[in-house]
Order: C-alpha cells, then structure tokens, then sequence
C-alpha cells in the first residue's frame, strides 16, 4: 500500500502538504472534524509504484497537546482500536544537540483476518512535529541482535510497513491538523475488498480515537 492524495471541488480549499504528500483539502469537512482519507500511486526509484493512505483531521487540542500522544507509542494501545501493543526495545543513542530522536519499536497489530508482529526504527522530530516510522529488515535485526538487544522477526508475510505523522497549529495555535500516512505491504496476495478496509477502516478507527483521547486530555 502506498501515498493518498485527496483531491476536492469545495468552494474553498486549503492545500497542505509534508514529505512528497500533497493534498487539498475541503475546508468545511475540515472543521466539521471529518476525516479526509484518500490514496496516491507513486514511484520509488528501482521499487516499482506504491499506494499510501493519506488521513487528515482536525482536532480540538493544543499542539502540544497531540503531540505528547503520538510520540508516545506505547501508550497507543490503551484507545488505537487493532492494536496489541507497542514496546520500546532501544534507545537510538544521539547527541544531546541533535533534535531528531530514535528508538526501536516492537509493535503487533490485528489486521482483518491476521495477527501481524513487527519492528520498526521510529524517529521523533519534536521542533518540526514530525515523526518517521520504518520495518526493520531481517538483517537489521539480527545486527541489533548481536549486540544485545531482544528482538522478534517479523510476521511471515509482511513485507513492509513505513510511514509519517505530521502535525500543524490551526486557529492560532488553538486546534491541531494531523496528518497520518502509514504503508504496509504484505507479499501474500489479498482480496481487493480486504486490503481496502485494512487501509481505510483501520486508519479512520485510529484517527478517530486519537482525535477523542486528545480531546478528553486537553
């Protein structure tokens, strides 16, 4: 699965962006607190074409506020409907200076008919509200592996998964946007209707959780 571009006719749109996502969005289903949800076909470099599913939503909470709960990940499973967990199995070690921080993630997810276990190398980019997510290769595990650090392979089948988290102030800082983009690609082949509801059903059922927890929190 791969990039979500939206694209619509409203009278008035805003256009945003992060990374290589582009999306004009609907200004009034964004301040209704609707989540516009929409994919994109694109090329990587030697990798063929992609889709990744592009979610935004407004939320009624301080920056800071989303913030503080999306980087923290092993919290996730307390409101993320489909989610097992998340663990923090290693600190990246960076300097004090450097603003973009890593860990190592062990996460498991239930997905329509399957139980899915991975390992991702998380960065954390606070100053720019940005956080990166990508699958650990086999290879990379086992290197982390020699030098001490537990780690589970993943789920036989899956094949990737990557994505980004983007916030931005809205109303003067007042309300938060978020923007969620998340691929994964399994190499079994799947009914087109199953892998429509693993990359819609699950995406809108974790935004509109995260937009009801941060919610309740601010």
């Amino acid at each position: 699965m791969g990039i979500f571009i939206l694209v619509l006719f409203p009278s008035k749109c805003l256009s945003a962006g992060f990374g290589n996502i582009k999306i004009d969005l609907d200004q009034k289903k964004l301040e209704a607190g609707k989540i516009q949800v929409s994919t994109q076909s694109f090329e990587t470099g030697g990798e063929g074409v992609k889709k990744r599913v592009v979610g935004v939503l407004l939320i009624n909470a301080l920056p800071s506020t989303v913030w503080k709960i999306i980087s923290d990940w092993e919290n996730m499973s307390n409101f993320a409907p489909g989610l097992d967990y998340y663990k923090v199995k290693y600190v990246v070690p960076v300097l004090p200076s450097v603003p973009v921080k890593k860990s190592v993630i062990e996460g498991q997810l239930s997905l329509t008919l399957l139980s899915v276990l991975y390992t991702m190398e998380v960065s954390f980019d606070a100053p720019k509200m940005i956080i990166h997510w990508q699958l650990l290769s086999s290879d990379e595990i086992s290197q982390y592996k020699k030098i001490g650090v537990k780690l589970q392979y993943h789920t036989i089948g899956l094949k990737n998964i990557e994505g980004i988290a983007y916030i931005e102030p809205y109303r003067k800082g007042l309300k938060t946007v978020l923007y969620y983009a998340p691929i994964i690609e399994l190499s079994m082949p799947l009914p087109g209707f199953i892998e429509r509801s693993i990359a819609r059903n699950t995406l809108k059922g974790f935004l509109n959780a995260l937009k009801k927890y941060a919610e309740e929190q601010n």
